[in-house]
């Protein structure tokens, strides 16, 4: 993939066909990263906000632990509590 500049224009342009660029983790990114500095604007100490899967987390639980989120089995007979690691 390359820039390419044409007159007042950017384009990207491929070199194979079969190449294509997924934007959609990075809304997913900036979504969380702008949650998270408006509730620390708003002096949230301790969050954990989740988009579609990405998480971003900031203090401790209710509990006062620090965040554990599960990792579940990738397999579709699992169970949804079926987890298969924390981080």
């Amino acid at each position: 993939i390359q820039l390419e500049q044409t007159g007042n224009q950017t384009v990207l342009k491929k070199s194979k066909p079969g190449v294509q660029i997924d934007f959609s983790g990075i809304a997913t990114g900036y979504a969380l990263d702008t949650i998270g500095r408006f509730l620390e604007y708003k002096g949230v100490k301790n969050y954990l906000a989740d988009i579609g899967g990405e998480q971003r987390a900031r203090g401790v639980n209710a509990k006062g632990n620090i965040w554990t989120i599960g990792i579940n089995i990738p397999e579709e007979t699992a169970a949804k509590t079926a987890i298969l690691s924390t981080v």
